[in-house]
């Protein structure tokens, strides 16, 4: 076989998992993980921080007033968008409660993807819920989701946080696995563009915390938006 080998990591951190012999290039999500690799044993020759592709769709922007009206949602309001469910989670439901709680005015998204439980459970409990809450089950719209919306909560996984960063959305992250999502959450947070949160209390007071300051939502949104890897797929 001579055709090149080329690994693509999906993720913003570098594993002895990834490293493999005969891998004529590899493909990384930044330049923070040049030395990372280089560490690992690869050439810097080897390297290209081309940034994680996905779908082009996500780096076009949309009007976000006109989405939201076209999602029956207010576009006075801030959006909050919520996505967690195609892997069984759970603890997106306990923040839920305590968010829609809060007397900041903002309103909720919610895509459970195909995860049947969350959604039944989800769509028992919006009735009910003093904030405006609109629930999706899987969807091929999740690029207009974000657009329209303020911030993600969300777990970290890498093509996820690479579609918000095409969006330039900001992230309220939690439940990082160990090993590369904790990666991708120090990765976010250490460049301004997320958020931590702690599934077991505090996180709805941190995300009004920062829905109610505008400033520095602004400049996480400017951080994403600098972070531009539309080229990816190109390259």
């Amino acid at each position: 076989v001579t055709v090149p080998l080329i690994c693509i990591l999906t993720d913003y951190g570098v594993h002895r998992a990834w490293i493999a012999p005969y891998v004529d290039a590899y493909v990384v999500a930044s330049e923070d993980m040049v030395p990372e690799l280089e560490s690992f044993g690869v050439k810097r020759e080897k390297i290209y921080p081309f940034g994680i592709p996905v779908h082009g769709v996500f780096f076009h922007r949309e009007d976000r007033d006109m989405l939201l009206r076209d999602l029956r949602l207010d576009p006075e309001l801030p959006t909050v968008l919520f996505m967690a469910g195609s892997f069984g989670v759970t603890n997106i439901l306990s923040i839920y409660k305590d968010l829609v709680q809060e007397s900041f005015p903002f309103q909720i998204i919610i895509i459970t993807g195909r995860n049947k439980r969350l959604y039944r459970t989800f769509r028992k409990l919006i009735p009910r819920s003093p904030k405006i809450t609109k629930l999706v089950f899987f969807t091929d719209r999740v690029a207009d989701y974000m657009h329209a919306s303020d911030l993600l909560v969300t777990k970290p996984g890498g093509l996820t946080v690479s579609e918000a960063l095409a969006c330039s959305i900001p992230l309220a992250v939690f439940d990082a696995i160990p090993g590369q999502e904790e990666d991708n959450a120090n990765f976010l947070i250490a460049h301004n563009m997320a958020i931590p949160l702690d599934s077991r209390g505090g996180a709805s007071a941190a995300i009004v915390s920062l829905l109610e300051d505008s400033r520095r939502l602004e400049q996480m949104r400017a951080s994403c938006g600098a972070f531009d890897k539309s080229d990816s797929g190109k390259n």
